[in-house]
């Protein structure tokens, strides 16, 4: 078999120490696979992984890079390996996905073979050190553990992160999200070679309380015993008086005066008789208006909210307005809402 190089790569298939190490990891897959087959064993993801790596070393020297980088991207996805993180980034180094080759080669040489060829690593390690010119390296750090993060709507996983995040020139988005805390969230115009920290800070979200129900405040006792008294103040003086007039009357009927000449002995008997009607007529209109007072205050305040409920601003209120005159007494009952 004749051993060929792609020009301005590392060979895949050769006789530099990379091209054995992956040629080795290949017989290695060629030996083991007829025998798995012989034995009917199950194919494992391991062993898919084989296949598709072996299929991408040939699409990759037919230089058919894209067939190649799929065929890697495959294998990658089901075993993390040093020889497919090497060659994946080598072929997206070619094919121009700076992202994709910084993350593969940052992979293989962080995890090279102990004891493997310090020359293969070495050119490795170029290759990465020229497409980290070519990409920005971003350390994302997050004040609370477990959130997960990304970078223009890319998951990137929960924080913390295992190592750097490698991002195209231009303008970025960097987020971080979790159950119970608001989004975080910065932007960013980085430049090619850029190796730079970002600090997310998560704010945990204010509680949600519903607003507590306005309860009218207990009205006071007070206003309903002043109706109180007023009726029974009312009603007392009403009668008292009353029973008064008509003694008086009692007194000018039983005189029997029928003219004036009569009327100056009887002045005092008039004079408390037109005084009790008077009266009368006042203690009873009193008496009606406390009474009315009493029944009205007492629906309202039996209908009000409780007395250990503190009075709540612009809420319903009731105010009592006392009315005393020479002519009138009463109370005026304001209730507002």
């Amino acid at each position: 078999m004749n051993l060929r190089r792609s020009p301005g790569n590392l060979p895949v298939r050769g006789t530099s120490p990379l091209g054995l190490l992956l040629a080795a990891s290949l017989v290695a897959a060629s030996v083991t696979w007829p025998a798995q087959t012989a034995l009917a064993q199950p194919v494992t993801e391991s062993d898919r992984a084989d296949e598709l790596y072996k299929q991408g070393v040939a699409a990759f020297e037919a230089q058919k890079l894209e067939e190649a980088e799929k065929l890697f991207v495959e294998a990658w996805k089901l075993k993390k390996g040093v020889d497919i993180a090497a060659n994946l980034g080598i072929v997206s180094l070619q094919l121009g996905k700076n992202v994709q080759a910084a993350e593969a080669l940052t992979y293989a040489v962080d995890h090279f073979p102990v004891g493997a060829s310090a020359d293969a690593r070495e050119r490795l390690a170029e290759k990465l050190a020229l497409v980290k010119q070519k990409v920005a390296a971003v350390t994302l750090q997050v004040n609370v553990a477990e959130a997960r993060l990304s970078v223009d709507e890319r998951d990137l996983g929960k924080a913390p992160l295992p190592a750097a995040v490698f991002v195209d020139p231009g303008p970025h988005q960097f987020k971080a999200v979790l159950d119970g805390y608001e989004p975080a969230e910065l932007s960013f115009r980085l430049l090619g070679g850029d190796a730079t920290t970002i600090e997310l800070s998560l704010k945990v979200k204010p509680m949600n309380v519903p607003e507590p129900v306005g309860v009218a405040e207990k009205l006071p006792v007070w206003p309903m015993i002043a109706f109180g008294a007023l009726t029974a103040a009312g009603l007392g003086l009403g009668i008292g008086t009353f029973v008064m007039s008509e003694s008086a009357k009692g007194e000018i009927e039983d005189s029997g005066c029928r003219n004036a000449s009569c009327g100056a002995s009887l002045q005092s008997s008039v004079d408390d008789y037109n005084l009790g009607r008077s009266l009368a007529v006042s203690g009873f209109v009193a008496g009606g208006i406390g009474a009315v007072g009493l029944v009205t205050y007492s629906v309202l305040y039996a209908t009000s909210g409780t007395e250990a409920e503190p009075a709540k601003s612009g809420g319903a209120s009731t105010r009592i307005y006392p009315l005393a005159g020479l002519d009138a007494a009463g109370a005026v009952l304001v209730h507002s809402f």
